[in-house]
């Protein structure tokens, strides 16, 4: 299924704008541009007994919303309003309908409640990422591999604002593959953010931090099983167990792993994963990514693309990913540029892998 979101978006007549992150120093050419300034929410849905607004961080928003008044037809509701790491943790408590009414300094908005989403993954082992013009192909593959060695039977794929072909299709790709019983694309069109500037820090790119923590509040916190994983990573382990095996044997509750790049040449046709199998094992490892029962997350600690906020897991023997380098639209820098061959070697477990999931 395909869903859409509740959000609040500042309009143009209004003077209310997020001040910029980043001091002016350290912008680099174009950091105004993609900065999202007037995103107030993406989305205002229901948690149980509460409504939680997801949306970047407010910083200086925060002091006029807390003096705006939130209802809930003739009901006021309460605002918690708060900062985390590049996204927000605010919640509304109070009996609120089917929408909530925001009146600021400036600002007067009414906002239908989206539904909980915990129902439609719970118990369910799955995989989810964030994408924006993936190519169709490689999506589908994605979601086979990930069925066909590691069990997953649920997708929960965020897109960016695709343009190169419709959310139906991408639907349909996600959900055609065998075993998979749940399959959610999630309109996502929100401004990604400005990349690391020349000091290295990632602090401006608020659209992928808020869509682990909407991920986690909306849909996954009853799922057995999360593996975050983009589209260009495939999980291997030495052992070819499915994570899940792995998982029940983790006593925090979590896997951490690192990954390595799969190297590769590009030609005519457009690549597949199965198309490569090689790394160079003189180059440093990929950042980490992870594997949990949402269930163990501490509630105060925050999921991220690499570790947890206030959260730490050992670890994971055995387990690795593969970072394909010309699975890719070039979308941070061209990955397509020939690269020394010379010290490539074969990743046997990954072309075990490969070979199951395609045969």
């Amino acid at each position: 299924m395909i869903l859409g979101t509740s959000a609040l978006v500042l309009p143009e007549a209004t003077p209310l704008r997020r001040a910029m992150r980043r001091p002016a120093e350290f912008r680099q050419p174009g950091y105004e541009d993609a900065y999202d300034s007037r995103t107030l929410f993406y989305d205002v849905f229901r948690h149980g007994d509460e409504v939680v607004l997801s949306g970047p961080p407010l910083f200086n928003l925060r002091q006029p919303l807390a003096a705006a008044r939130f209802t809930a037809g003739a009901t006021a509701l309460v605002a918690s309003l708060g900062d985390i790491d590049r996204t927000q943790r605010s919640f509304l408590r109070g009996p609120a309908g089917e929408a909530v009414a925001l009146v600021a300094d400036g600002l007067n908005a009414t906002l239908p409640i989206s539904a909980d989403g915990r129902e439609l993954f719970q118990g369910r082992r799955v995989l989810t990422a964030i994408s924006r013009n993936n190519r169709l192909e490689w999506i589908a593959d994605w979601v086979t591999y990930y069925a066909a060695i590691h069990e997953v039977d649920a997708i929960l794929l965020y897109d960016n604002g695709s343009d190169a072909y419709a959310l139906a299709e991408l639907d349909a790709a996600i959900g055609a593959g065998p075993g998979i019983e749940v399959a959610v694309v999630v309109n996502w069109p929100f401004p990604f953010g400005p990349r690391a500037g020349p000091d290295g820090a990632w602090d401006s790119d608020f659209c992928h931090a808020s869509m682990h923590e909407h991920a986690r509040f909306r849909f996954l916190e009853t799922a057995a099983q999360v593996i975050n994983a983009d589209i260009d990573e495939l999980i291997v382990t030495a052992d070819g167990r499915p994570l899940h095996q792995h998982l029940a044997a983790a006593r925090s509750g979590g896997l951490k792993y690192a990954g390595r790049w799969i190297e590769g040449v590009a030609g005519d046709r457009t690549p597949r994963f199965v198309d490569f199998d090689r790394y160079d094992p003189t180059r440093a490892r990929c950042p980490p990514k992870w594997t949990i029962v949402p269930a163990a997350v501490p509630l105060a600690a925050q999921w991220s693309t690499h570790h947890f906020v206030g959260w730490s897991l050992q670890p994971a023997m055995g387990v690795r990913y593969g970072h394909f380098r010309l699975i890719t639209t070039n979308w941070k820098y061209d990955r397509t540029k020939k690269r020394n061959s010379d010290n490539w070697v074969v990743d046997q477990v990954l072309r075990r892998d490969l070979n199951r999931a395609f045969p």
